[in-house]
This record gives C-alpha cells, sequence and structure tokens, in this order.
C-alpha cells in the first residue's frame, strides 16, 4: 500500500489500484476512470480502494481522455450499494502516455468542474495521473488544488 500525505488528508492506495495504474499505464492513449474509496470521519484519512477501468463508451486519444456520465455513474452507485454505504466517489484518473505525470489545464479544468457539478459526499476531489515513470497525486478543495508526484511509484509493489 502506497500512502501519499498531501495538505492535511493521508491518502493511501492499494494493490488492487496500483493493478489497474499498471494495466493501462503503457498504452498509446489516454485511458482512465473514477476513484472510489473510504475517508475517516474527520475525513484526514483517505482509502483508494477501487477504480474503474476504462469503458467502452470512453472517448480516447494520444492527448485526451473523456469518460461515459453514465457509464461511471452506475459504478458509482454499484460500488457505494454493495459497500454497504461505505465505498463513495472520490475523483479521477487517467494515464499520460509520457515519461512525467503533468496535468493539462484541461486536467485541471475538469477536476475543478467535477467538484463543482457533482454531488460529493466528502469535501475535496482527488486526480491521478499516471505515467510511465511517476504518478501525480493533486487534491481539489473547493479553492485549490495541491499536488505531489510519486517517482518510480510502482516500485512500491515489486
Amino acid at each position: 500500500m502506497l500512502k501519499v500525505e498531501l495538505q492535511d488528508k493521508q491518502i493511501f492506495l492499494t494493490k488492487t489500484v496500483f493493478d489497474i495504474f499498471r494495466r493501462f499505464q503503457r498504452q498509446e492513449k489516454e485511458k482512465g476512470g473514477i476513484v472510489l474509496g473510504q475517508t475517516s470521519e474527520n475525513e484526514h484519512q483517505v482509502l483508494v480502494c477501487r477504480v474503474s477501468v476504462p469503458g467502452d463508451q470512453d472517448s480516447n486519444r494520444r492527448r485526451s481522455f473523456h469518460r461515459d456520465r453514465r457509464q461511471a455513474q452506475h459504478i458509482i452507485e454499484y460500488e457505494f450499494y454493495n459497500s454497504g454505504g461505505k465505498n463513495t466517489y472520490l475523483g479521477e484518473w487517467h494515464t499520460h502516455p509520457a515519461n512525467k505525470a503533468v496535468p493539462s489545464p484541461q486536467d485541471i479544468q475538469m477536476i475543478t468542474e467535477q467538484f463543482a457539478t457533482n454531488e460529493m459526499k466528502v469535501k475535496f476531489i482527488l486526480l491521478f495521473v499516471v505515467a510511465l515513470e511517476e504518478l501525480f497525486v493533486g487534491l481539489y478543495n473547493g479553492q485549490k488544488i495541491c499536488s505531489t508526484t510519486v517517482q518510480g511509484f510502482l516500485d512500491y509493489l515489486t
């Protein structure tokens, strides 16, 4: 399990999440999905335990990814119900077919729009950008995004 600290949060990512990141990491086109998990009561600890795989209705190109909203909503509702209300939508993830994990202006705009328009059960939204050599982890709280990158992040699991 990988632990990342951002603002006042400890974000934990499970091996299941990394297995999906690894599966889509070296594709020629961007791939992605939604991030699901649980938080402690005060939201200081965040467990990212599920991410969706790219769907057949998603649109992806070498430098862009747009997921299908209906398919994502179905996954969110399914996970919430089957976890007894514990797993909730936490954010978005996608790959960049590059060595460095640098979110584009469109990525930042997307995450701020998701926070503003989605019915969130938490007071933040996460963004993960999976590149070949590093992982970008961003947290947007409605006012600003704070972020870090994790070098050689897949080595945490080997």
